[in-house]
């Protein structure tokens, strides 16, 4: 019970909570911030970006100079190390090109200190393959991030529409349950009063028990359903409260306008166009290990048997070309890097496929629930003025018992589905703004601001 209560804390201190407090329910703006802030899968994308910008930048730094130092402690009686140690120390005596002293020299000792600035002047074009590769990488993962921030606020809108559902579902079920426990009552003092045959009783006990059942179901609907919302928003276990109402809009589609619009923003299909660009250009880092690399270095040397003086110095400047006469996986990379290349430009076409199917079937779905709306619509006003005249004929006795009761029962149906439409045709444009990418997502504060 103390954990629940300090989850409500914080749940109630988030940005955009704080304001539902006050009627004690969560819009659906604030369900969607929260989950923008909380929910780790997205936070997890946000984190895969930052990483991939910052492999950006250390791509755009190597064309930078690099400056390394170092220190070597030397001790040998190998000839050649001992004289070279005496060389570099200058202090070479008439007496070291002894023979006997080159032969078998007394042990040495060097310390030694460089710092060394190499700066690459030409990769071949790998240097700059890896920038651009680099940058296309990070914009790939910024389109990624953006549409998992779409995904994550569709997600929280169905789970936050089926919440409401459910709500609605329990009123619905609780005016069912008063008409049959209204039934049962008034069946029970007819039979009381030898009016009515027992079975009629009966019947109408276990229609009670039908509908108390009923709305037992529907209040563990809105349970389930408001866990999975609060999962959504990334606070698991949260007591979350919505609203009622479901807003459902009449708006006319252009079914090549809205496929249009999607090819042109949807981020997922930016993200693929970046890998492409990202594929293009490790194909140019493979081809660049058939050409020459140039590089400048410059140090300066410090070298003393005594530390740490290091008083005999010396400087150098040079410069180093490389080039790969052979290299039998060169080829090999070249293919492997087209190939990918290749692959990414399938997987666009896929998606731009899938993309335009996703819209058809979010409009398809669309009409079939504006269309059930209006059928149910009718059937629940046709239901409506059907219960009063059954239950005023069952009340002159010219009707049974079951007539009245199948007609509630139609009543309840046809609410059910009216409910039922309502929740598809909220869903149905939810999902396709967000197949067109034209989701609107609520401006979110920065945390720590």
């Amino acid at each position: 019970m103390r954990k629940h209560f300090f989850i409500l804390i914080w749940l109630l201190s988030l940005p955009g909570i704080q304001q539902a407090s006050a009627s004690d329910t969560l819009t659906l703006e604030q369900a969607i911030e929260s989950a923008l802030q909380n929910n780790p899968g997205l936070i997890a994308v946000e984190q895969q970006m930052n990483s991939a910008n910052a492999q950006a930048s250390a791509a755009a730094a190597g064309g930078k100079p690099v400056v390394s130092a170092n220190y070597t402690g030397r001790i040998s009686n190998n000839p050649l190390d001992a004289f070279a140690i005496k060389l570099n120390s200058r202090k070479i005596q008439q007496e070291d090109f002894d023979p006997a002293t080159l032969n078998d020299p007394d042990v040495a000792f060097l310390n030694s200190f460089g710092i060394a600035v190499k700066l690459p002047v030409y990769t071949g074009g790998r240097l700059e393959a890896e920038i651009a590769g680099a940058g296309d990488a990070a914009e790939a993962s910024k389109y990624q991030y953006e549409r998992a921030k779409i995904v994550t606020a569709l997600r929280t809108t169905q789970a936050y529409l089926a919440a409401q559902t459910a709500k609605r579902g329990i009123a619905i079920a609780e005016k069912a349950l008063h008409s049959a426990q209204k039934h049962a009552r008034t069946t029970r003092r007819l039979y009381n009063e030898d009016r009515i045959v027992e079975s009629d009783k009966l019947t109408a006990e276990v229609n009670r028990a039908a509908y108390q059942s009923g709305l037992t179901s529907a209040r563990s609907e809105y349970s389930q359903a408001k866990n999975t919302l609060a999962m959504s928003m990334g606070l698991p276990g949260a007591d979350v409260e919505v609203g009622h109402d479901i807003d459902i809009s009449k708006k006319a589609y252009d079914v090549n306008a809205l496929i249009a619009e999607a090819l042109k923003n949807r981020r997922d299909i930016k993200d693929l166009r970046a890998q492409l660009s990202a594929s293009k250009s490790k194909v140019d880092v493979a081809k660049s290990e058939k050409k020459p690399t140039v590089s400048l270095v410059a140090g300066s040397d410090w070298y003393e048997e005594d530390y740490p003086s290091l008083k005999n110095d010396s400087q150098y400047i040079m410069g180093v070309v490389k080039m790969d006469l052979y290299n039998a996986t060169t080829q090999d990379k070249i293919t492997a890097a087209n190939l990918s290349a290749n692959a990414v430009e399938q997987q666009i076409k896929q998606l731009e496929q899938k993309t335009a199917t996703d819209v058809r079937n979010a409009l398809a779905r669309l009409d079939a629930a504006r269309e059930k709306y209006q059928i149910a619509r009718a059937s629940v006003a046709s239901a409506e003025r059907a219960v009063p005249q059954v239950n005023e004929r069952y009340g002159e006795g010219r009707t049974i018992l079951i007539d009245l009761l199948q007609a509630e029962q139609s009543l309840v149906k046809a609410r059910q589905e009216k409910l039922a439409a309502v929740h598809d045709w909220a869903d149905a444009e939810a999902t396709l703004q967000a197949a067109t990418g034209a989701l609107k997502l609520p401006a979110v504060s920065v945390k720590g601001q």
